[in-house]
């Protein structure tokens, strides 16, 4: 009797045994998948980061751009983000500058600069394409389009088009100058924009 009441207790201490392994086994287990988990949800919360700083840091240099502007000698206002649609506004979130070249021979060269009040599709702000300005200069040959607060875009000639390159830095520095643009939308009604910008250099476009 006594041996077969001992058995019994070894049996029932060896279930007992096994019942606590398990349970501490799946609280391991539960532990790791936890820390797993916490390890990848900060692995995709720093990656996230990383690629919402990318846009305008990768290509910049950490520049911060934007145009300063007067419309029709009114008060100056600044346009610090980038031209949603535009070239730039692939590699920066903020105002932003480069050449656009290529073609068939003789081909052609431009400098554009494009800026905004905010990276909203239609946002008012101003892009420049000034032909051949490869550097520092004084130009007077080149398009531009101002868009206005209510969304009407001004992009014909209706006044002087001058523009001064006075910085020209590599790509990650900075393009700085100053422009006297006059616009119309091909009536009698124009715009007169001038200002200076601070334009981000980003990649440069190159056409075939």
């Amino acid at each position: 009797m006594t041996a077969t009441t001992g058995g019994s207790g070894g049996a029932s201490s060896g279930a007992g045994q096994s019942t606590v392994a398990t349970t501490v086994q799946t609280g391991a287990t539960t532990t790791n998948a936890a820390t797993t988990n916490a390890a990848t949800t900060n692995a995709a919360t720093t990656n996230a980061a990383t690629n919402s700083v990318a846009i305008s840091t990768s290509a910049t240099g950490g520049c911060v751009g934007s145009l300063t502007v007067t419309i029709d000698n009114g008060a100056p206002t600044n346009w610090g983000a980038s031209c949603a649609g535009t070239y730039g506004a692939s590699y920066s979130a903020t105002a932003a500058g480069w050449i656009f070249a290529g073609g068939p021979p003789p081909g052609f060269e431009a400098l554009d600069i494009a800026g905004c009040a905010s990276s909203v599709a239609g946002s008012t702000g101003l892009t420049l394409s000034i032909t051949n300005a490869m550097g520092p200069g004084n130009y007077m040959m080149g398009t531009a389009q101002y868009t206005d607060p209510m969304g009407g875009v001004w992009s014909q000639p209706g006044g002087p088009f001058n523009v001064t390159v006075t910085a020209f830095n590599p790509v990650g520095g900075s393009i700085d100058g100053k422009f006297s643009v006059g616009l119309s939308k091909g009536g009698n009604a124009a715009h007169l924009l001038d200002g200076t910008f601070h334009a981000c250099h980003v990649v440069d476009e190159l056409t075939p």
